[in-house]
């Protein structure tokens, strides 16, 4: 009937969480119709009928794109479900905050730092944790003594929304979960620079225990919306390798 009308029922929802066997995620998939009628890839394939049918959660231990799309019969309803995955020595293992995000801004809470996926620099997501007026300070338990040399992670700034970079972020160390080593610290200048995708590179050592620490700002700078009050900190995906 030439009739244009929303797909949005026909869209794909993914859930991740920890994998049951200690390496890498989970992703459940569903849409307003269930989990059936679910087909998907992780090779860079469109999905089709001839695609791997959903049935069971989908376990992720390398990175790459899963692609699904929901078909009723032999008919494609709706877009191409499209989600990148970035599988670190991080990625589903346990973590513990300090401090927890705002409630506005903790959607998948503490996991969120873990799970794979990076949030849009563009905009504040899901996929970020919001924080006001305290600090990040996480620590991520690795499950075993493991070789790493860098840790990746995403900070998002947007000054309209009062959300800037923070005054510096420290990677430490340990093999017992208490007594930390300082191993790389950004500083303000240094987060700018990469524009928020933070990488802190150190000599390579076996470590069972990772903790990052990312200072806000005290205040917002003079000249800026919402000067002379705390700032918003947003951070994302802890990435160690």
């Amino acid at each position: 009937m030439r009739v244009n009308y929303s797909k949005s029922i026909f869209q794909i929802a993914s859930n991740v969480n920890p994998s049951k066997t200690g390496k890498g995620v989970e992703v459940s998939l569903k849409s307003a119709y269930g989990s059936k009628g679910i087909y998907y890839t992780f090779n860079g394939d469109v999905p089709s009928l001839q695609s791997k049918e959903y049935e069971n959660p989908i376990s992720i231990t390398e990175s790459g794109t899963l692609k699904a799309a929901y078909f009723d019969k032999t008919i494609q309803k709706g877009v191409v479900m499209e989600q990148p995955f970035f599988i670190t020595q991080s990625t589903g293992k346990t973590i513990t905050l300090v401090t927890e995000p705002h409630p506005s801004y903790a959607i998948g809470g503490k996991f969120t730092l873990v799970d794979g996926v990076r949030g849009s620099m563009q905009k504040y997501s899901r996929d970020w944790l919001g924080f006001l007026g305290n600090d990040l300070n996480a620590t991520i338990d690795l499950g075993n003594s493991t070789a790493a040399s860098k840790v990746t992670i995403d900070v998002l700034y947007n000054d309209g929304s009062w959300i800037h970079y923070p005054k510096s972020i420290e990677v430490l160390t340990s093999n017992d979960g208490v007594n930390f080593k300082s191993v790389k610290t950004a500083t303000n200048v240094e987060i700018v620079n990469q524009k928020g995708i933070v990488v802190l590179s150190f000599p390579k050592e076996n470590v069972k225990f990772v903790k990052v620490i990312a200072q806000k700002l005290d205040k917002i700078p003079v000249g800026f919306p919402g000067e002379g009050s705390s700032p918003w900190l947003f951070v994302d995906e802890i990435m160690i390798e």
